[in-house]
């Protein structure tokens, strides 16, 4: 089935910490460096919008962003393989050329 012009209500901050998430993962605007952080996010108020919490497609060349709504709900950490962690949901990145950076040569 597939679904088009469906909107869904902005995951929320107060949604996140319901499910045991009180920390966020923010990553360095460029998207090429792959730098990142991770913040206590008890500061937020519960009705401030988490939008970076869909999959993502970074261009390699250029840092362009896109978010990807896909279902990842599947992917799962083979057993024995957590490390000791109690792992909640996936964060899926792919990385490659976006479709501008594909039509350029350098």
């Amino acid at each position: 089935m597939v679904r088009r012009n469906e909107t869904f209500p902005p995951v929320t901050m107060g949604h996140t910490r319901g499910h045991g998430c009180r920390d966020l993962l923010v990553y360095c605007i460029s998207g090429r460096c792959h730098h990142s952080v991770t913040m206590n996010g008890d500061w937020l108020p519960d009705e401030t919008p988490v939008r970076s919490l869909c999959s993502r497609m970074v261009c390699t060349r250029c840092g362009k962003v896109r978010d990807l709504y896909a279902d990842f709900t599947s992917v799962t950490v083979p057993p024995g393989a957590a490390q000791g962690f109690a792992v909640a949901t996936p964060e899926v990145v792919f990385r490659g050329l976006c479709q501008d950076c594909q039509a350029t040569t350098d």
